[in-house]
Order: structure tokens, then C-alpha cells, then sequence
């Protein structure tokens, strides 16, 4: 199943290796638009200027914009017609996350809010959090953190009403980034975590939609 025939895909955190790559997989297989959301102006100049040498005919579909995902306002002006959004986070450098660790948390979760609840708002048809992949036990903050998100975005999942538009789930990176990205974008559900497995990927329900309280405690 192609999921990005003729659809518009947005990028937070897009310059970023993993983001090129699913820009071009995204421009191979028809997406009508790209938007490539990121706060860093020269990595975001860098990468179309790589684009327009190696396929000027697709660089067109691509659009740019430089912002602070922790800035609501301007998240809310880049959503308006998307149909398909992929946040990868940013962790910050391990010595300012083992430095400044409540700062780091907050940057870091208020981003990735910013983008599920401007998403949420606009009828956008998946969103897609790209975790971190993190080892346990969690003894490091940047696992910790890894972790943390991952809770935040299935409890957002978990809490989206039955008639809503927006789906809402997240992936443990892996390798293979493209065929997890497909994965997700075309079988995941509602708060589902998706993860690799035995050389392939699966969906992980992590919550019932009849009970009050979320089921975490098997992640």
C-alpha cells in the first residue's frame, strides 16, 4: 500500500539524516507536498540545495519552514492541509540532558505535545513519533527520557475520542527506518507502539478503550 500517493507529509525535525531519507521515499512514491519543520536554517538550506543538484524536478514539492516545534503558533501555521505527520525528537547532547535534566525533559515533551495537539486540530489522518530506541533497565537520563515519551505519546493516543479524526501512535527506531515508517503509517492504530520483532515489525495495543486507566505496565 502506498500511503503517500498524493498526500501531504510533514516533517518535524526533518534535516536530520532520517529525515532525508524519508523525504526522498516519500517523493518517489507520489506525495502531493512535503513540509520539512525544523529550527535549524542551515541544515534546512543545506538540504535543499542537495536536493535541487540531485532531483530538480521533485524539489519543487518540497517546502521549508524554520521554527521551534516548542513554539505552538508557529507548529499551527505548517499543519493546515497536511494529511500525514512524522515527528522525529530531538534528544538534546548528553551533557545538557545529564546537566540540565528537568529542562531537557520539558524542551523535549512540550515539542513533541506541540505537534500531536496542532495535528489533532487540523484533521490531520496519522501522526507518527519516531522514539529514540533505549536500552533498559533505564539507568541513563537519555533512556529515561526515551522512555518517558514513548508513555506520553500512547497516553495521548489512549485519550483521542473514538470519533476522532487523528491517529496517534509511535515507533521504536530501528535500521530498516523506511519499512518501520511504512509499517506504522499504514498499520498502526490509535496509541498503538510499534516495534521490531523477529525480523519484522507488530503493532502493540497499549490500552483498552473500555477501561479509565491506560495498560503500560507490559512496556
Amino acid at each position: 500500500m502506498n500511503v503517500y500517493k498524493d498526500k501531504t507529509l510533514l516533517i518535524a525535525g526533518g534535516s536530520e539524516r532520517v529525515g532525508r531519507e524519508v523525504i526522498q521515499h516519500a517523493l518517489d512514491n507520489g506525495a502531493k507536498e512535503i513540509r520539512v519543520f525544523d529550527n535549524n536554517e542551515e541544515r534546512l538550506v543545506a538540504m535543499r540545495d542537495e536536493l535541487l543538484s540531485q532531483n530538480p524536478d521533485a524539489a519543487s514539492r518540497v517546502k521549508y519552514y524554520c521554527a521551534d516545534t516548542n513554539d505552538i503558533e508557529s507548529v499551527d501555521d505548517s499543519m493546515p492541509g497536511v494529511d500525514l505527520v512524522l515527528c522525529i525528537p530531538t534528544l538534546k547532547t548528553v551533557t545538557d540532558i545529564e546537566s540540565y535534566p528537568a529542562d531537557a525533559c520539558r524542551d523535549l515533551l512540550d515539542s513533541v505535545d506541540n505537534v500531536m495537539l496542532s495535528a489533532i486540530e487540523h484533521s490531520v489522518e496519522k501522526v507518527v513519533i519516531l522514539i529514540p530506541t533505549y536500552e533498559e533497565p533505564l539507568y541513563r537520563t537519555p533512556d529515561l527520557l526515551a522512555a518517558l515519551l514513548e508513555k506520553v505519546v500512547i497516553a495521548q493516543g489512549r485519550y483521542q475520542m473514538k470519533s476522532a479524526k487523528t491517529t496517534v501512535c509511535s515507533a521504536r527506531k530501528d535500521d530498516d527506518i523506511i519499512a518501520l515508517i511504512d509499517y506504522t503509517f499504514v498499520s498502526a492504530k490509535n496509541g498503538d507502539l510499534v516495534k521490531q520483532q523477529d525480523g519484522g515489525y507488530f503493532c502493540q495495543t497499549c490500552y483498552n478503550p473500555g477501561f479509565e486507566r491506560d495498560d503500560l505496565t507490559n512496556l
